[in-house]
């Protein structure tokens, strides 16, 4: 009868719905030390080894030697890169290679493999040129990875695994004349964006703020590519404009702001009655340079204030203590 028949399809539909789930649940497992993102060299030769050893298997050892990979990648049209509608004869390639890998499971395998083994995909190393642009799109279009690839002639999902690879692996050593003319283009692009200016940070509340302190660091890296946001700053710290080139300071500042801290009697840097006392700058101004110019001198945390303004004094306004006025600690 009729509720027999719906029975049937209903378990019929159930037992499709488990086989579907455990195929699914074997090809994309969770392991006990999976790893997720940029493959290490041990993990690229591991899986090299194990491809090589499939390939000998099932007789494919002389287009492994070709670097002939077809016998992996069976199917003509990709349907996503996930998987889940490929063949079972392909899946099973898969799966065996896959079989005690320690970090990855077969879908992150299938993955790489289709990335960088299948000749559809692979297109080289990249080029000097194809990273500079690649900063550029991402810069452009942000992660819609399919339009920086289509711009770039390469897979938008290689496009993705390299800029991962850039920002993971960022340049050290000297920055080339190229990368600061290019950092200081962009720290300039990002005053102008959000109305600031030297010594005026940007929006209300920041005012306070130097040219170096109020920068969207994370937005530069992101544009630079190749340079850490750490390194983006440290950088900007070591060419930024002085505070004399940029008109928040003057040559004479730090003798009459010394004198004012020294004559003030003060024996905390909190106790010190800072408005006023430098005239024509404001209290940001003044705690700014003090803070600035503190930290140029060494061990400065560890120095009573006394001894630390002695420090500043012979560093920055020596002619204060050569005319007597600096007592004897």
């Amino acid at each position: 009868n009729g509720k027999e028949v719906v029975t049937v399809h209903e378990g019929a539909n159930g037992i499709v719905a488990a086989e579907r789930k455990a195929k699914n649940e074997a090809w994309n497992p969770k392991i006990e030390g999976q790893k997720f993102g940029e493959w290490s060299k041990d993990e690229k030769e591991e899986l090299d080894a194990r491809i090589k050893e499939w390939a000998m298997a099932h007789g494919k050892i002389d287009d492994y030697n070709n670097k002939k990979f077809d016998f992996l990648m069976q199917r003509r049209q990709k349907q996503g890169g996930r998987g889940a509608k490929l063949p079972d004869s392909e899946r099973k390639a898969f799966l065996e290679i896959a079989t005690g890998f320690p970090t990855r499971n077969p879908k992150q395998i299938y993955g790489y493999v289709s990335r960088h083994y299948d000749s559809d995909n692979y297109k080289g190393k990249w080029s000097d040129e194809e990273k500079k642009k690649l900063t550029d799109l991402v810069a452009e279009y942000g992660e819609k990875w399919k339009e920086v690839g289509k711009n770039l002639g390469r897979p938008g999902h290689a496009c993705r695994d390299k800029w991962r690879m850039m920002r993971n692996n960022p340049k050290s050593g000297d920055w080339s004349p190229a990368e600061v003319a290019h950092l200081r283009e962009l720290v300039n692009e990002y005053f102008a964006q959000n109305n600031a200016a030297p010594g005026r940070g940007a929006g209300e509340g920041n005012e306070h703020l130097p040219l170096r302190d109020n920068i969207n660091w994370k937005a530069i890296s992101s544009k630079i590519g190749t340079r850490s946001e750490n390194m983006c700053m440290q950088k900007w710290y070591r060419i930024a404009p002085s505070p004399e080139e940029t008109g928040q300071w003057a040559k004479g500042d730090d003798k009459t702001m010394l004198e004012g801290i020294l004559k003030s009697d003060a024996d905390d840097e909190h106790k010190v009655a800072w408005e006023g006392l430098v005239p024509g700058r404001t209290l940001g101004q003044i705690k700014n340079r003090f803070r600035a110019a503190k930290k140029d001198i060494p061990d400065h945390s560890n120095m009573s204030f006394d001894v630390l303004l002695a420090k500043m004094i012979e560093k920055y306004a020596p002619e204060i203590s050569n005319a007597g006025a600096l007592p004897a600690p």
